[in-house]
Formats: structure tokens, C-alpha cells, sequence
């Protein structure tokens, strides 16, 4: 049975209720009339009784004589009829009626009255007087006869209504809508279930059953009803707050609608719970520093990731960031003092992660001392090079003695000394502006002395069946091919003057193994890569 029948069965409670109480007032009425009728007859010779026509619904004076003998139907009156009587016989004035009974009992008496004094009654009088007193007899009887009609009508009809009234409020009661709603729903009526169970779901004991519950909600989702679904499914979870089923399909819904506001709500609501697991699924992760929270020795840029799809807000005043705050576009610069980052990450849908709480303290520290690539006495064309500059310093040098500050040589890539003696000192300064303490060596350098090119070949010769490269045939150790240098030109590769070569390896035709740099002032060897402009030399 659907929402229909339920209506319609309720319409039907209702329409014999107002029914009943039509039957009662015209019962009362016809009553009424019966009573009022038989007072006003007292003085009528004949007997008028009213009695009502079940065919046509109207009520019927019949008259009787005084033998009893019925002389038929004199007329018919509707109840509108009798009631327009009554209320017109209520509105004659008392006094009127005193009046006219006044009038009658001051008659003045007759003269033969007058005459004989108290006259004896005749026979005729005397007659009349027992009839009178009949007629009010049958009149007293007739009037108590219809009041006890209509209250056995009303006690009747009173009996009804309850029987309805108790009907009624039964199938309002949880196990009628229960035990019916059940019988539905094995029977794979859902549709009428449903109705069922929403008016057990409006009793306490409705409330309390959850496995009904979950079974209506169940239907409302495979209507697509969500919003109904939702309802049930929060009252399951009034009643039994860990309950994983409907907690799980209320995150559903939520999702399937996009609603991450109320959806971020349920997770926070169940974090940490014991039924938190169930909306593991639709969490998202909190942003991740590319920097760990603490102390930072120098300014940094700090990156913020988060999961796939999702947006990241945050904020640097300590308040909790939201879709209000600023959004992350690009690396967070953290420079001094101490700073408080917190973010958050938003899903397409508007679910929101927990707040990730960074704080970083800068601690900015000045450069470690310079450290030097040689010392003492070298020879010319050797390189002094820094061994600690480290990225986003710049290191600042004098050869004379004096102290080095900004505006003093700027070192690049190492110092290039002629021959003679010098102190060097060197200053590293970062980004903050923090100055390294001071690096001083006094350096001699020698005259270096220019090597020929056969000496420079002889020299790279030598080192590589150092590196066992060429065995001691002067063969290639791998493959047994004959090397073959030859020379490009003398040219200066990272400031560095040296002979450029090519190695060919010689097995019958001819291939090229590499190119090769022995510089002219130190004989050192090197491995030259790239082209063009952009050669590299690295010490071989």
C-alpha cells in the first residue's frame, strides 16, 4: 500500500466521523421535535406523533385519535423545519405569555356564577378534566420515550467515533507502520514500504530502529531522492553516532553532490573517532614544506605541495587560512626573524584538509672562512681558487695586503698572478650582507717555464699509461688500435692557456677518441668537452 492508499484511508476515517456527527445532529433533532411536538398537543384531542421516513430522510406527523385509531400521514417537515419552530416558539416573551395567562384567570364570573357560589362541576366538565389530565400523562411519557432515544442514539454514535478515533491513532502506532512496512519490503514492494516506515520513523521507537532506517534510506537513494536520504541517515546517526553504514553513505551523498562544506564538516566531526576510517577515502592530505620547520641558517625559498587537483591557501599572521586567504602561487620567501606559515589544501569539490602549522626560525649566520686551492709557491699561470663559495655568496680579494670589503677585485672562477710575492686576502659576503672573517697567504710565484708542444705530447703520453689507457707498445690497451695527436692550436680554455689536441685511434681506418689539452706554462693534462665557445677543460 503506497502514500495513496494510506491517504485515502484516512480520508475515509474522516469522512465517517463527520458522518456520524451528521446522524447524531439529526437524531437530536428529530428527537427535539418529537419532544416539543408532543407539549404543544396537550390540549388536542387527537394524538401527534413524528416518526422518520428512512427512505427519504424526512420526518413524518402521523395523527392518532383518541381511540388510537392512526389517521394517517398529515405532513411531512424536514429537520431545518422543526429547528425554525423551536427558535421562534423561544423568542416569545415571557411576559406576553403571563399576560395572556393573566387574561384567563381574572375572567369575570358570571352572574349565575355569582349567584350559586362554588357550583358543582358538571358532568361534562368533569370529563373534559379527565381527559386533559390523560393527555399531559401521555405527553410526560412521550417526552421521556424521545429523551431516552436520543441518548441511546449519542451513546451510540459516541461508541463509533472511538472505535474510529482507536483505529485511527493505531495506524499511526510504530508496529502497525513497522510489521506493514516489513511485509512490503519482503515482498519487494519498496515503493509502499516506504511510506510505512516514514510513519514508523515519526514514532520514539521509529527513531531507535536502524536497521529500518538505513533500509528507507536505501530506497531514497535508489530514487535519487539524496536530500530524504541525508535526512535518515542523519537520525540513524543521532541515535548511533559510530554507526560506519550511514556515515559511509552520508559522505557519499555529500561527494556524489559536491557539497565539500558539509563534507569537510562530517570529517572533522569524525577525526579521530572510531568510525573515522570510513571517510578515509574522501580526505585530503595537508600541504608538504620542501624546507622541515626549525632553524634556518640563511634565507630560504620555501615550496608548498599538495595532492593532485587541490589548491593551497595560506596565511603568514598566524590566523587559520581559508578559501579567503592568499592563494600559493609561487615559492614563499623566508628571509629573517621568525615566521609561522599556515596552509591548507582544497579538492575541485571544496573538501579541505587539515591545517599545516610551519614555523621557521632564520638564523642567519656568516660565511665560513675562504679556504685556498694552493699556498706557499707556485708557478705562473697556476689558478688560486676558492674551494668553499658556496651558491648566492660572492667572494671579494686583495693581492697587496690590505683588507678586502665589496667594493674590492671581484673573484671569479680563481686568481690569475704573474710572477713575483703577494698576500692575498680574500672576504666572502652572502645574501644577507654577513661578511666571512678574512683569508690571508702570502704567495710566491715562480717564472713558469713555456713547454713546447712535443713536450706537451710526450707529457700526455706519459699520463695516460699512467691510467693505463695506452699499454707500454704505446697500443691501446682496449682494442690494441694505434693513437694518433694531433694538434689543433694553442688556446685558452677556462683561463687556462694550453695546447688543444685530437686522438684518433688508428685499426685500419681511423675514429676519434677524444680531445686532449696539456697546458704550455704547467704541463698539466686535461679532458676537454664541448664545442665552439663553450669548451671545458677538467684536469685529466
Amino acid at each position: 500500500m503506497g502514500n495513496n492508499d494510506n491517504k485515502n484511508n484516512n480520508d475515509l476515517d474522516d469522512e465517517l466521523v463527520r458522518s456520524i456527527e451528521k446522524l447524531v445532529e439529526e437524531e437530536t433533532n428529530v428527537a427535539k421535535a418529537f419532544v416539543d411536538n408532543s407539549s404543544n398537543s396537550e390540549s388536542s384531542e387527537n394524538d401527534h406523533r413524528i416518526y422518520r421516513n428512512n427512505s427519504t430522510g424526512n420526518n413524518v406527523v402521523r395523527t392518532y385519535s383518541e381511540d388510537g385509531v392512526d389517521l394517517g400521514a398529515t405532513r411531512m417537515i424536514d429537520s431545518d423545519t422543526i429547528n425554525k419552530a423551536k427558535t421562534a416558539q423561544k423568542k416569545v416573551s415571557p411576559a406576553k405569555s403571563q399576560t395572556a395567562q393573566g387574561k384567563n384567570n381574572s375572567q369575570p364570573k358570571t352572574s349565575s356564577q355569582g349567584k350559586s357560589g362554588n357550583k358543582p362541576k358538571t358532568s361534562s366538565q368533569g370529563k373534559s378534566q379527565s381527559k386533559a389530565s390523560d393527555s399531559k400523562s401521555s405527553s410526560d411519557n412521550k417526552k421521556t420515550v424521545g429523551i431516552a432515544v436520543a441518548v441511546v442514539v449519542a451513546a451510540i454514535v459516541i461508541i463509533i467515533i472511538m472505535a474510529v478515533v482507536i483505529n485511527s491513532n493505531n495506524k499511526k502506532s510504530y508496529s502497525y507502520n513497522y510489521d506493514k512496512g516489513m511485509n512490503c519490503f519482503e515482498s519487494g514492494d519498496y515503493q509502499g514500504c516506504k511510506s510505512y516506515f516514514e510513519n514508523a520513523l515519526n514514532t520514539a521507537e521509529g527513531k531507535k530502529n536502524i536497521e529500518m532506517m538505513n533500509i528507507l534510506a536505501d530506497i531514497y537513494i535508489s530514487e535519487g531522492d539524496n536530500d530524504n536520504a541525508a535526512r535518515v541517515l542523519k537520525a540513524v546517526l543521532e541515535y548511533d553516532v559510530q554507526n560506519e553504514d550511514a556515515l559511509g553513505k552520508l559522505a557519499g551523498i555529500y561527494n556524489q553532490q559536491g557539497d565539500g562544506a558539509r563534507l569537510t564538516e562530517l570529517i572533522k566531526k569524525y577525526d579521530n573517532s572510531k568510525a573515522s576510517g570510513v571517510l578515509d577515502s574522501y580526505r585530503v592530505a595537508e600541504p608538504n614544506p620542501s624546507e622541515v620547520p626549525g632553524t634556518l641558517k640563511k634565507p630560504v625559498d620555501l615550496t608548498l605541495i599538495a595532492q593532485d587537483g587541490c589548491t593551497i591557501y595560506y596565511t603568514t599572521n598566524g590566523d587559520e587560512p581559508s578559501q579567503n586567504s592568499t592563494r600559493y602561487t609561487e615559492p614563499i620567501k623566508i628571509e629573517k626573524d621568525t615566521v609561522t606559515i599556515k596552509a591548507i589544501a582544497v579538492n575541485k569539490i571544496g573538501v579541505t584538509s587539515k591545517t599545516a602549522i610551519m614555523q621557521y626560525t632564520v638564523s642567519l649566520q656568516a660565511p665560513e672562512a675562504p679556504v685556498f686551492s694552493v699556498e706557499g709557491t707556485i708557478t705562473e699561470g697556476t689558478l688560486i681558487k676558492i674551494k668553499n663559495l658556496e651558491e648566492g655568496c660572492q667572494a671579494y680579494y686583495t693581492v697587496d695586503g690590505t683588507t678586502p670589503t665589496a667594493n674590492s677585485i671581484i673573484y671569479q672562477n680563481g686568481i690569475d698572478l704573474k710572477a713575483g710575492n703577494y698576500v692575498v686576502s680574500v672576504v666572502i659576503i652572502n645574501k644577507s650582507n654577513l661578511s666571512s672573517p678574512i683569508t690571508r697567504k702570502n704567495i710566491t710565484v715562480k717564472a713558469g717555464m713555456n713547454y713546447t708542444y712535443a713536450e706537451a705530447q710526450s707529457i700526455l703520453v706519459a699520463r695516460m699509461k699512467e691510467l693505463n689507457i695506452l699499454n707500454s707498445n704505446g697500443k691501446f690497451s682496449v682494442g690494441g688500435g694505434t693513437p694518433e695527436f694531433e694538434y689543433i692550436s694553442k688556446k685558452s680554455i677556462n683561463g687556462i692557456e694550453m695546447y688543444y689536441i685530437r686522438l684518433d685511434v688508428s685499426d685500419g681506418t681511423s675514429s676519434t677518441e677524444g680531445y686532449y689539452g696539456v697546458s704550455v706554462k704547467e704541463g698539466k693534462c686535461y679532458k676537454i668537452t664541448g664545442t665552439g665557445m663553450n669548451l671545458v677543460a677538467v684536469e685529466y
